[in-house]
């Protein structure tokens, strides 16, 4: 994935060839880089749609799973003889989005 850092350099300034046969090579590498530029668009955008489809996938089960966590909390805070449960430590400001890893 690393083509686009990777810049060729033409031999001679663009639009200014010495010779027919330096245009012809200059147009020739334009033309190679160009296509090998659409190919690499053409990767990312199939690469894109895969990523979307995962992320879509992912909400999906989110909010199929949330109302159960929820469900169950309410659950277990209604129970006889339970104490209520500790508060969780308050974030540090700034913080929007925290992600549990188990």
């Amino acid at each position: 994935m690393k083509r686009l850092e990777y810049v060729r350099r033409n031999r001679s300034i663009p639009g200014h060839a010495k010779s027919a046969t330096e245009a012809v090579m200059c147009l020739a590498q334009c033309a190679r880089e160009r296509h090998r530029l659409q190919q690499e668009r053409r990767s990312l955008a199939k690469r894109l749609t895969r990523i979307d489809a995962r992320l879509g996938s992912l909400v999906v089960t989110e909010t199929r799973l949330a109302p159960m966590i929820q469900a169950r909390v309410a659950a277990s805070q209604l129970e006889p003889g339970r104490t209520a449960p500790t508060p969780r430590a308050a974030l540090p400001a700034g913080v929007t989005e925290v992600t549990l890893q188990y």
